[in-house]
C-alpha cells in the first residue's frame, strides 16, 4: 500500500510517498532477530520489574508516613526513568540529605536501569552521569558531594 505524507518540521515542508511494510510475525524472523527480540523483551521486563518494585516501595513508604508508622528505608526513582529536570531535583535533595547527615539514618533503595544501590553517594553520581548524558556530554568521572 502506498501512502503520501506531508509534514512541516521547523519551517521546512517534507513530503513523499512511502510504501507501507506489513509487520513480520515473530516466527518469520531469522534466528538472530528472534534472539535479539527475546533479549530486548527480557531487558525491558527486568527494567519494568525494577520500576514496579521501586514504585511499590515508594507507595509503602508514603502509606507508612501517612499512618504515622515508622519508615525503615527511603526509596528514590530509577535514574534511567528521569528526565533532566527530575534528575537535578534528585541531586539537590540527595545532596542535602548527605550533607545534613540524614542519609545515615535510613537505607536507600534505588536503581539505575537494572543496577541497584543503597548508597546515597552512588545514586548522586549516577544522577550526575545521567544529566551529562542527557545534555549530550560524556558521563562524569569525578564527583564531589
Amino acid at each position: 500500500m502506498q501512502i503520501t505524507a506531508t509534514a512541516l518540521i521547523n519551517g521546512v515542508t517534507y513530503s513523499g510517498t512511502f510504501t507501507r511494510v506489513q509487520p513480520k510475525r515473530f516466527e518469520d524472523l531469522s534466528p538472530e532477530m528472534q534472539a535479539d527480540t527475546l533479549a530486548s523483551r527480557a531487558k525491558y521486563d527486568a527494567i519494568e520489574a525494577e520500576r514496579r518494585a521501586i514504585t511499590d516501595a515508594a507507595n509503602r513508604e508514603a502509606e507508612s508516613i501517612a499512618r504515622g508508622q515508622p519508615v525503615w528505608f527511603r526509596s528514590a526513582p530509577n535514574v534511567s526513568l528521569l528526565d533532566r529536570e527530575q534528575a537535578l531535583v534528585q541531586i539537590e535533595e540527595m545532596s542535602e540529605l548527605i550533607q545534613s547527615g540524614e542519609a545515615d539514618k535510613l537505607p536507600l533503595y534505588t536503581a539505575k536501569g537494572t543496577q541497584t544501590t543503597s548508597n546515597y553517594r552512588q545514586y548522586v553520581y549516577w544522577l550526575q552521569q545521567h544529566v551529562k548524558e542527557l545534555e549530550g556530554g560524556h558521563p562524569a568521572t569525578d564527583v564531589k558531594v
